[in-house]
């Protein structure tokens, strides 16, 4: 019983706390329903006899977390819950340059969507921004979550980008309440997306070329690049009767939406280096390692302060050893202005820029494309050049 309480108390599901009793006594006879009985008892002592939106409400204010809920007009019913904890205001007031957001389901007992809001640091850390449980995924109730997010902002800059998957919804949304954000979609989602409706017309090797080119298109640099392999891509499907296909990626996702993920118009974007959601599913799988869809929100809410205040811990860390620490391909002359003042990552980006400054500079005599400057606000590689030349520093 003293084990199952501990566990519990760590968030452990009783599956693998029933997993974790039979390795350390596999001579006594359990099975899993008695871990869940017991869990059961637990949780509803620790509720104390409140109803589980007390319990929510509870667990809330006692955590550090600012909340908001919205009813169905007419009722009490709860039909959308806003939180945050303080310390992700604080980062996310520090850092609102780009926001992430997408929707995971399976995580509560109500099996509402949970949507999940990131963001990233200087030291290329992400986290968690806010979380919001939803009826239904509108663009009113996007709205409404997104305006909370907007209102912690507390009359900070406002974020510069905005990625999402191509909910319309959502899209809608986030250009109602951030209209002069950059809204680009993820990548990932498309060629997913691509993969389901096209891979069947293609034999296996002929799909790893036409990924190949497709992958070369999305990542044209210019206008006139894209152009190039545009028709070139479309040249190679009519003449290996895929017709559908191109017609599939173009009308779909080319003609109305090229400038929310090709290269050639993101990267004009303060995107710095964020093409997909791919944060916001690391933070989806990092709450599903800690509850399932069978547990209450209360529970949900005890996972996300364990995260966070974990993740405040590790983000201080990076900048700890931003400013204390020198690292080895670091200490060049052009860096010894901005040793400590600026992060590890930002380094790191400038010191690759430099080492591209031989590679396409020096041995093309060609521009760079100003991709850094345009997309991370750092100087470029013909920028450093130019530095260089005039005898300056970064």
């Amino acid at each position: 019983m003293k084990l199952i309480e501990q566990l519990t108390a760590q968030n452990m599901e009783p599956r693998k706390i029933f997993q974790t009793i039979r390795k350390q006594d596999p001579d006594r006879f359990h099975v899993q329903k008695d871990v869940q009985n017991v869990v059961a008892k637990i949780r509803a002592k620790q509720r104390q006899g409140l109803t589980p939106m007390q319990s929510l409400e509870n667990v809330l204010m006692n955590n550090d977390f600012i909340y908001e809920t919205r009813e169905e007009p007419g009722t009490e019913i709860v039909t959308e819950i806003f939180f945050l904890h303080r310390d992700s205001r604080v980062m996310w007031r520090a850092f609102p340059h780009v926001l992430l957001i997408d929707a995971t389901y399976k995580t509560n007992i109500y099996n509402m969507p949970f949507i999940q809001i990131v963001g990233m640091t200087p030291t290329n850390k992400s986290f968690i921004i806010a979380h919001a449980v939803v009826s239904k995924e509108r663009g009113d109730n996007f709205v409404w979550v997104l305006e909370r997010v907007k209102s912690m902002l507390d009359e900070c800059m406002e974020p510069r980008v905005i990625l999402t998957d191509r909910d319309l919804a959502l899209m809608g949304a986030c250009a109602k309440v951030f209209p002069d954000a950059s809204r680009l979609l993820c990548r990932w989602h498309i060629q997913q997306n691509v993969m389901k409706h096209c891979k069947g017309a293609f034999t296996d090797d002929d799909w790893k070329k036409f990924m190949s080119f497709w992958v070369t298109l999305i990542e044209s640099p210019s206008k006139a690049i894209y152009d190039y392999h545009l028709r070139n891509m479309r040249k190679r499907l009519v003449e290996c009767n895929r017709s559908r296909v191109f017609k599939y990626v173009y009308d779909s996702w080319l003609k109305d939406y090229k400038k929310m993920f090709v290269f050639a118009w993101t990267d004009k974007r303060r995107n710095f280096g964020n093409r997909t959601t791919n944060r916001v599913e690391s933070q989806h799988a990092n709450l599903k390692r800690y509850v399932d869809d069978r547990v209450s929100l209360d529970r949900v809410v005890g996972c996300v302060r364990d995260i966070v205040e974990t993740q405040f811990g590790e983000i201080r860390k990076t900048f700890r050893e931003s400013i204390e620490k020198t690292m080895k391909h670091h200490k060049h002359p052009m860096f010894q202005h901005l040793l400590g003042k600026v992060s590890h990552k930002a380094l790191d980006l400038l010191h690759g820029e430099a080492i591209r400054k031989l590679d396409v500079l020096e041995r093309f005599n060609s521009s760079c494309g100003c991709q850094m400057w345009h997309s991370c606000g750092l100087p470029c590689a013909c920028r450093i050049e130019k530095y260089m030349r005039e005898g300056n520093n970064c």
